[in-house]
């Protein structure tokens, strides 16, 4: 009988054995339950990538002396160098005196939009006391090779977008967009070049005159005129005589 009770009696604390070290294992070092891994070193951002937090007017995103809105807090600020946005708190009272600064500035202000030169400034309800203001920069053109030598651009200006020609052969139609001039700078820039015409002058209305171009005499007539706060609009013709 005790051939047989030893090696029982061996096996069973050998199981008693193999349970304790059982209990004392390390746990895993990754919680996963069913579906989900969590990962401690890797947080997430709640930070939106289109738009930025701001306390400050953005004066290095807007064009060079765009009036500073005092009114309220700034909340959001965002865009390119082109299209630029941002969100105001403020009341109506606040937006109207900052509609009057921007006249005051040299805008044209119609109703919630100030324009100047090449800059559009517009500015939107966006309720509970929220103001988008929108700040578009149209782009200085260049002077297109195809404009005849006789029509000049105004020195020191910029295009405010491309020039519109409409070229019908025998007649032809030109409309160009200056940015920040005023009305004395748009007389001397026609006088100017009007001075370079045969018989070029100011009838009154318009100035006129004639120019030889591509071999032909042509006769030319012109005028100008303001669109917005700063910006003149050239309207040329010329047709063959």
């Amino acid at each position: 009988m005790k051939r047989v009770i030893i090696p029982v009696i061996l096996l069973a604390l050998l199981a008693v054995f193999a349970a304790g070290c059982g209990e004392n294992a390390e746990p895993p070092e990754n919680n996963t339950s069913a579906g989900s891994t969590t990962t401690a070193s890797t947080p997430a951002s709640s930070t939106p990538a289109s738009t930025s937090s701001a306390s400050e007017w953005p004066s290095d995103s807007l064009p060079d002396g765009t009036p500073e809105y005092t009114g309220g807090k700034i909340v959001n600020t965002g865009g390119s160098d082109d299209n630029f946005v941002i969100l105001v708190e403020g009341s109506k009272e606040m937006i109207d005196a900052y509609l009057a600064q921007l006249e005051s500035a040299g805008y044209g202000v119609d109703d919630t939009t100030a324009k100047k030169g090449g800059v559009t400034i517009d500015i939107s309800d966006r309720g509970n006391g929220t103001w988008q203001i929108g700040v578009i920069t149209l782009a200085a053109a260049g002077w297109p090779d195809t404009i005849p030598s006789f029509i000049t651009m105004p020195a020191g200006k910029s295009l405010a977008g491309d020039p519109y020609l409409d070229d019908m052969g025998s007649l032809v139609n030109l409309s160009v967009d200056i940015n920040d001039m005023s009305e004395e700078e748009g007389i001397a820039w026609f006088n100017e070049m009007a001075a370079t015409w045969i018989d070029g002058g100011n009838d009154g209305t318009q100035w006129t005159g004639d120019v030889e171009h591509n071999g032909k005499t042509w006769t030319v007539s012109a005028e100008i005129y303001e669109v917005s706060g700063g910006v003149f609009s050239a309207q040329f013709s010329w047709y063959e005589k």
